[in-house]
């Protein structure tokens, strides 16, 4: 009986009530193309990293991260196939794939010399995880090809290397003596980083244990099938290694990868101001609705008071008017977020050029998650509710005789 009366009353004067409700469905949409709009950008940008360089989870003796550029052939991993297996086994695991890193450097025909990180991966299970490489140039690398690499695209272009171009790759071996390869191009590799790509060389496994000169692999990487598993698989794996008596750190993405959180935290205070702006314009438009509202019917609430209508009921009555704008603004603005997003979505996204740091053009969609819808409802209902309730307040506070002669 209230939100019909509510009903009613909101659409007395329906041109006031319309322009009220536009600024909610506009404040509603605007929240969620923007938030879908970041939302988007930090899905891709972790994904890009955990795709193209960490994996989810990844598994190393204890000190690596801290001392794998001093003494990187101090943390091999020996038997390292009985690991991969247990991982493999797990019901959350997409990909497994052993990782050999140590530093070296290239040298062209033409004199030009550069430092690179040397990567040697099992090529096969390697492509499954890194499934957000743009590849460039070239060919996949496959598990016989010791005698080629894949290259950053941004190395690349710095040595001035092609595909089936020749270079040499030397690197001190584990034992301290001098080693050395000549290797040929097979591709060339881009990520969304354009540090990483301008030093990762990729090898085969065998070939990274031939230039270090010892068997075994440091790192191995773990892509889930389900990012927002990472926590708990890591846990799980924590307990699992410590019952099998293996001593081995394990580390998650987001320790490594730094720049991810800076990004988040930036492009977060752009969101919250532009949240508070929005919130701002809704509330006072919403309250600017409701004092008209409240004070045209000042006697009314002295008459309905003189019947013996209470000051809570009256106040609820005036917040299920609010309510009823909030909720309607809401509604229709959550649609007109979806079609935003679909016209997007269906155009092919917004073109963007590369972040700071990073190397692809990106076409952004809108990603609208049931957090930011949860948002959106909260304020689009709340801020109404809200508004409705500081004026009521203010006049249900009055005598009910100064009410009734206000419309006198």
């Amino acid at each position: 009986m209230i939100f019909s009366l509510a009903f009613r009353n909101v659409f007395r004067n329906k041109r006031r009530s319309l322009l009220t409700m536009v600024g909610i469905v506009a404040g509603t949409a605007s929240i969620l193309i923007m938030g879908g709009y970041y939302e988007y950008n930090y899905w891709g940008l972790r994904e890009s990293f955990i795709r193209s360089q960490y994996a989810h989870i990844q598994v190393a003796k204890k000190g690596y991260w801290a001392q794998k550029e001093q003494d990187p052939y101090a943390f091999v991993i020996p038997h390292f196939e009985e690991l991969i297996a247990l991982l493999e086994s797990q019901n959350e695991v997409e990909a497994v794939s052993p990782h050999f890193n140590f530093f070296g450097v290239l040298h062209t025909r033409e004199g030009i010399s550069e430092l690179v990180m040397i990567r040697g991966v099992d090529p096969d299970r390697e492509n499954k995880l890194n499934t957000f490489f743009t590849r460039k140039v070239g060919k996949d690398l496959h598990v016989n090809d010791i005698e080629f690499a894949e290259l950053g695209i941004q190395l690349a272009q710095r040595t001035n290397l092609s595909v089936n171009d020749e270079f040499s790759l030397s690197t001190v071996a584990a034992d301290g003596s001098y080693n050395a390869l000549p290797l040929k191009v097979k591709g060339m590799i881009g990520s969304y980083s354009a540090d990483f790509d301008a030093k990762i060389l990729r090898v085969p496994l065998k070939t990274a244990q031939i230039l270090a000169g010892i068997e075994g692999v440091q790192e191995i990487a773990i892509l889930l099938k389900d990012t927002e598993k990472t926590v708990f698989f890591r846990d799980k794996i924590i307990k699992l290694l410590a019952e099998k008596g293996w001593d081995l750190e394990v580390t998650s993405w987001d320790q490594h990868a730094g720049y991810y959180a800076q990004v988040v935290q930036f492009y977060g205070g752009y969101f919250r101001l532009i949240l508070m702006v929005v919130m701002v314009v809704m509330f006072f438009s919403t309250l600017n609705t409701m004092i008209m509202s409240v004070f045209e019917r000042i006697a009314e609430i002295g008459t309905l008071r003189s019947f013996g209508a209470s000051r809570s009921l009256i106040l609820f009555q005036f917040m299920a008017e609010g309510s009823v704008l909030g909720i309607g603004g809401t509604i229709i603005g959550i649609v007109f977020a979806f079609i935003g997003a679909a016209i997007i979505y269906v155009s092919g996204g917004i073109p963007m050029s590369p972040p700071p740091g990073l190397t692809t053009n990106v076409f952004v969609q809108i990603m609208i998650t049931p957090s930011l819808i949860a948002m959106a409802c909260f304020i689009g209902i709340g801020i109404p509710l809200l508004a409705s309730c500081i004026p009521s307040i203010h006049v249900i506070r009055t005598e009910i005789i100064d009410q009734i002669r206000h419309g006198n």
